[in-house]
C-alpha cells in the first residue's frame, strides 16, 4: 500500500504553504503599518470622485487584457470570441492567486486547448500575451521615469524593455515545444503550424503592444486615482515608473499572485517620492482591494464552470452542413 502523498507532492504543498504565509504576513505587516483605525478613517474621508474614477478604470484595464489575448489567439483564424477570451483571462487571474503567475497563464492555455484544440495557437498566444504585457509595462515605466527625471528607474526599466522584447526578434529562444509538452501532454505537435504561429507579424505585434500598453496605462492610472482619492500627491508619470518593478516582483514565485511583495514595492516607491509611509501603505492596500476583485471573480467562475462551455462560432458552409447531416444519419 502506497502513501497518497509522494515526496514531490509534499514539496509542492510545502512551497504553496510558504507562499500563503509570505502573502499573509506581508499584508498583515502592511495593515499594521497603515494603522487600521487610520486606514478606516482615510477610506471614510476619501475623495469620492477620484475613487469612482479608479473603480471605472479597472474594468477598462481588464478589457484591454481580454482583447489583447483574443487578438493573439485569433491571428491565424477565429478561435475565440470575446466572452470566451474574458472567461479565460479572468480564470487565469483567479488561479494565479493560488499558483505562481506563470502557472496560471499556462492553465489558461490548457483550458482553451481542452475546449477548442489548436494547442499551438493557445500556447503561443498565452506566452506572447505575457511577453507583450511585460514589454508594454516596462516601456511605459521607462517613459514615465524619463518624464519625471527618475533616471535610475528609467535605466532599469530600459533594461527590462530590451530583455522582454528579445523573444519578438528571436522567437526561437522561447522553448515552445517544451511548454507544449508540459501543459498539453500526449498532444501531437503540428510542427508546420507551430512554425507559422510563432512568427508574429510586425503590424499585429504593434497592434497587440498598443492594446496592452493602453490596458496597463489604465491600470496604473487607476493607482494614480487611488493616490488622489487618499490625498497622496505624486506625479502620474512617477506612478507609471513604478510599473515595471511591481510587475517583476509579482512574477516571482514567492507569494500568492504577487500579493504582498507587490504592495511592499508600491509602498516603498511611493515613499521614495516623498509620500508619507503610512499613506503610501494605505494606497497600496486600497490598490490591492480593487485589483483583486477580477481575480476573485475569475476564481468563482472557475469553481462554478471549470471548462469553457461555449464553442467557437464558425460559418455554416455547405461542407459543414453536409457533415452534420451525415453524423445525424
Amino acid at each position: 500500500m502506497t502513501s497518497a502523498t509522494t515526496p514531490g507532492n509534499g514539496r509542492r504543498i510545502g512551497l504553496q504553504v510558504a507562499r500563503v504565509l509570505a502573502s499573509v504576513l506581508l499584508i498583515v505587516a502592511l495593515f499594521t503599518k497603515a494603522d487600521p483605525a487610520g486606514f478606516v478613517h482615510a477610506l471614510a474621508d476619501a475623495n469620492l470622485r477620484w475613487l469612482l474614477v479608479a473603480m471605472l478604470l479597472l474594468p477598462l484595464a481588464i478589457l484591454g487584457r481580454i482583447v489583447s489575448f483574443m487578438v493573439l489567439v485569433n491571428r491565424q483564424e477565429r478561435i475565440l470570441n470575446l466572452r470566451q477570451a474574458a472567461y479565460l483571462t479572468l480564470v487565469g487571474a483567479g488561479v494565479g492567486l493560488f499558483l505562481p503567475v506563470a502557472v496560471g497563464d499556462l492553465l489558461k492555455a490548457r483550458l482553451a486547448w481542452q475546449a477548442h484544440g489548436s494547442s499551438e495557437d493557445m500556447m503561443t498566444a498565452t506566452v506572447v500575451d505575457k511577453l507583450t504585457s511585460v514589454a508594454a509595462v516596462a516601456a511605459m515605466g521607462f517613459v514615465g521615469a524619463l518624464v519625471t527625471r527618475e533616471f535610475t528607474l528609467a535605466a532599469l526599466a530600459g533594461v527590462v524593455t530590451i530583455v522582454s522584447s528579445l523573444p519578438f526578434v528571436f522567437p526561437r529562444i522561447v522553448p515552445w515545444r517544451l511548454a507544449l509538452r508540459v501543459v498539453m501532454p500526449r498532444q501531437a505537435i503540428d510542427e508546420e503550424r507551430l512554425r507559422a504561429v510563432i512568427r508574429t507579424s510586425g503590424p499585429l505585434l504593434a497592434g497587440v503592444l498598443a492594446i496592452s500598453t493602453l490596458g496597463w496605462a489604465l491600470s496604473y492610472s487607476m493607482i494614480y486615482a487611488v493616490c488622489r482619492a487618499l490625498g497622496a500627491h505624486v506625479a502620474v508619470g512617477y506612478v507609471f515608473a513604478t510599473a515595471p518593478f511591481m510587475a517583476l516582483v509579482s512574477l516571482l514565485p514567492i507569494s500568492l499572485g504577487g500579493i504582498g511583495p507587490g504592495q511592499v514595492t508600491l509602498s516603498a516607491l511611493l515613499a521614495r517620492a516623498g509620500v508619507p509611509v503610512g499613506l503610501a501603505v494605505r494606497v497600496s492596500l486600497l490598490q490591492l482591494g480593487l485589483t483583486i476583485v477580477p481575480a476573485l471573480l475569475g476564481l468563482i467562475i472557475y469553481v462554478v464552470r471549470p471548462t469553457v462551455s461555449v464553442q467557437p462560432t464558425e460559418t455554416l458552409t455547405p461542407e459543414i452542413a453536409e457533415g452534420s447531416l451525415e453524423k445525424r444519419a
